[in-house]
């Protein structure tokens, strides 16, 4: 059956609409359909639904080498779920996987195992996917208009040895209504623009990682 290979977001809300609320430096309440809850991370880059956080209270290593992990989209609640057919949803997640990995070819990244490393994973979130005509073609990619008002691209980056999740971003996905040719460019253009702030959280990492530890005051006896 198609709706069991496909990934539905069960979460309807998105995320230009939970982070509006949010402060420069509060993420208080704060909350994304793939991340979750973000009440543990500060709000560094970014403003409105577009940011860049990094968990509360860590001391992350430099982020000096980055693994890309395999690329997931969720499928909004309002497409045509039914005229999704599991090869054209490949083909699009496939589509977006390959312009990620181009752009990540292009990122400063040292190959030595000893150095900080992180596990990047990008997912496009409640992309809208609508029959065009009532009759399903041969190409059933063909028959689709993609739309992106509730969508969000969202990134974690994890710590490979610890598995924790140091830093977030959360960028808005829009763009007008495409067809099945229009939508290799409008991944394209998500992709580097999430390059961008995934870039911005290494540099924060970075940062807070050679950043001394402050030390406590001891007590005077």
């Amino acid at each position: 059956m198609v709706l069991n290979t496909l990934k539905i977001a069960g979460f309807c809300g998105f995320a230009s609409m939970v982070l509006a609320s949010c402060s420069s430096n509060d993420s208080a309440g704060a909350t994304t359909s793939w991340l979750g809850p973000l009440h543990n991370y500060e709000r560094v880059g970014g403003e409105n639904d577009n940011g860049v956080f990094v968990l509360k209270g860590s001391k992350p290593v430099a982020a000096e080498r980055i693994l890309l992990a395999p690329t997931e989209i969720t499928i909004s609640a309002n497409s045509d779920l039914n005229s999704i057919t599991p090869s054209a949803y490949e083909r699009i997640r496939r589509n977006f996987a390959d312009v990620l990995a181009r752009e990540f070819s292009k990122q400063p990244n040292k190959a030595s195992d000893v150095s900080g490393a992180y596990v990047v994973r990008i997912t496009l979130t409640n992309l809208t996917a609508k029959r065009i005509g009532k009759d399903v073609g041969t190409n059933p990619l063909a028959d689709l208009r993609f739309s992106f008002e509730s969508a969000a691209i969202e990134v974690e980056l994890r710590n490979q040895q610890t598995n924790t999740r140091n830093a977030v971003v959360v960028l808005p996905a829009r763009a007008k209504t495409v067809t099945a040719s229009g939508l290799p460019q409008t991944l394209t253009n998500f992709a580097q623009r999430v390059w961008v702030r995934i870039s911005e959280a290494r540099a924060e990492l970075s940062r807070r990682a050679a950043t001394p530890a402050t030390l406590a005051p001891t007590e005077k006896k």
